[in-house]
Order: C-alpha cells, then sequence, then structure tokens
C-alpha cells in the first residue's frame, strides 16, 4: 500500500493545529485575554510531549503513522491573546508506511499564537512491498507515466535519501458564542528531497515524479466551524484545498473537499496523559493532476498529543 500523502500529513497536521486550543480571539469580543500558561499542551511548563497522527487513504490508496517526541518550553510567558500559546520544541521524529520510512528530529518555534514555523530534516528509505507503485522507481523524467499499471510490485527496488521541510503556518479561531467558533488556517512547505541513485523518480509520500535533487512547494488551507457538544468536547465541519507545485517541471495538482472531525481537548478517559484527541474524515475532488481529475478521495485519520511529564 502506497501512502501517497501530501494530502495526508499535510491536513492531518493542519487539523492538529486549527484544533489546538491556542487559537487567535475574535475581535469583537470584549478585550479579555486568555491567562498565560498554555504553551504546552495548556500549561505554562517544560515538558515532554508526543505527537502522533495515523491515517489511511483512497485514491491513492495507503497508509502512515508520523510520530514527534520533543521537549516543549513556554517561548513568552507574558499575558495575552497574542503570546498565550507561544513555545520551542525540539525533538525527533519518524514517518512510517509499508513501503518507506524516515527518522530523523525537527525544531518548532511559535512565536505567535498565530503563527508557527518548523524546520524537520530526516534520513529516509524506499523498500519494495507487494502492491503497486509502493518501493522506489526509476523514471525516465518529469513525464514519466506514474499510474499503478505502469509501476508494478514487481519492478520496486529499495533506496536511500535525506529530506528537509521547512514549514509555516498561519492560524486563528473566532468565537461567535460559548457553543459556535469558527477556525481558519493556511499552511506552507518548502520540501527539499535527495532520493535514490537515477536521475528521477516516483516520490511515494507525494504522489508524483521528482528529479533525483528537487524541490517541491505544498499549500493546505482550511476552514472550519467548530460546535461545542458539551464541556468536553467539540465537533468541526468545513472546507479545505491542498495544492502541490514542483518549481522545476510546473506540475501542480489540487483538491478541494469537506471534512468532519471531533475534538477531546482532554482524552485522560482512554489513555493517562493523552491530550487533544482528534478523528478526522476528509472527502476531496481532484480539480488538477496527471490522471485523476475530476475523481473522488478519501482520508481517515485520527490525531493525538500526549503529556509525558516535566522536567
Amino acid at each position: 500500500m502506497q501512502a501517497g500523502r501530501v494530502a495526508s500529513l499535510a491536513v492531518g497536521a493542519l487539523w492538529v493545529v486549527a484544533c489546538a486550543r491556542g487559537t487567535a480571539a475574535a475581535e469583537d469580543e470584549p478585550a479579555e485575554p486568555e491567562p498565560a500558561g498554555r504553551h504546552c499542551l495548556a500549561e505554562e511548563q517544560t515538558k515532554w510531549v508526543l505527537h502522533q497522527m495515523l491515517v489511511a487513504q483512497v485514491n491513492p490508496g495507503g497508509t502512515e503513522l508520523s510520530s514527534r517526541l520533543g521537549l516543549c518550553t513556554p517561548l513568552v510567558t507574558r499575558p495575552g491573546v497574542l503570546f498565550a500559546h507561544t513555545s520551542l520544541e525540539v525533538g525527533v521524529l519518524e514517518y512510517l508506511s509499508p513501503a518507506y520510512g524516515q527518522v530523523g528530529g525537527y525544531v518548532q518555534v511559535t512565536p505567535l499564537s498565530i503563527l508557527q514555523l518548523r524546520a524537520e530534516l530526516s534520513g529516509l528509505a524506499y523498500w519494495p512491498f507487494p502492491f503497486p507503485r509502493a518501493g522506489y522507481f526509476d523514471l525516465q523524467g518529469y513525464d514519466s507515466d506514474f499510474r499503478p499499471e505502469a509501476l508494478p510490485k514487481e519492478d520496486a527496488q529499495t533506496a536511500l535519501g535525506w529530506n528537509l521541510n521547512l514549514v509555516g503556518v498561519l492560524r486563528a479561531r473566532v468565537r461567535l458564542s460559548d457553543r459556535l467558533g469558527i477556525v481558519a488556517l493556511s499552511m506552507w512547505a518548502a520540501e527539499r528531497w535527495v532520493v535514490g541513485d537515477g536521475e528521477f523518480y516516483f516520490n511515494l509520500r507525494r504522489d508524483l515524479p521528482l528529479a533525483r535533487r528537487d524541490w517541491l512547494v505544498t499549500a493546505e488551507s482550511l476552514g472550519a466551524a467548530e460546535i461545542a457538544v458539551d464541556e468536553t468536547w467539540a465537533v468541526r465541519l468545513g472546507l479545505f484545498d491542498s495544492f502541490k507545485w514542483v518549481p522545476e517541471s510546473g506540475y501542480t495538482a489540487n483538491q478541494v473537499g469537506l471534512l468532519v472531525g471531533a475534538s477531546w481537548p482532554n482524552a485522560d478517559f482512554l489513555i493517562d496523559g493523552m491530550r487533544e484527541l482528534q478523528p478526522m474524515l476528509r472527502v476531496g475532488l481532484y480539480t488538477a493532476h496527471e490522471f485523476r481529475t475530476w475523481t473522488v478521495s478519501a482520508l481517515l485519520g485520527v490525531l493525538a498529543s500526549y503529556d509525558l511529564g516535566g522536567l
């Protein structure tokens, strides 16, 4: 099963940020700043944190588990909504699917509650798995056919490489009432990929051809209504847009669609220390793609953060 998954991970990451308890308050509300002390999983305390996401996707099909284990510390501790959720986080990460794995480190800085910046650097490996397109496939060029039938499982190979991701996120939440709010988010990423020995290859995570050394730009946006069911959890209904662009070739891919999800800010009732449990279902329509245009995709994801304790 191949993961073809900027749609998976990037939208998953978007959902994590959008659902985070730290976002900007509405301008038309009374000037009542949020209390300080919500920097690291809703507390003003240096602590170890774990963020995990499990996704399964159709068109393309695949699964992936991603994890970030880091040390989070408050960054700006002055009171006020703009600084109530600032932090510095440093740690290790992994992305694992049936046909590839990545292991590395990351640094994440949140200088304002509405702005988050992250840099990730990881080594990676591709290996064969008994499904079409699962593994490393050497291509002739950017215009090579990468349909499942063109990349049979018998031709899959192994390969090594590395990946650098530079990510910027703008996020905001407007509270319209005690039970209703609006979430908006935009995330951009510049990704450097160096994989294998061939001049071109099929990038499994991003579902597109790249040169051996190449840049990829992604952009993810969403807007959603947040409806509190009670004091412990809320549902979210909204729209998303997912865009990918390879500058060197000019290739673009895009999806738009609907998403629905739920959020438990404190999920201790399931696992001790679990925070921000968020299941999500996303259904999209390709508006641009080499061969999937006007077809439907679906993604099911579960995201969770864990408080592993302070120093």
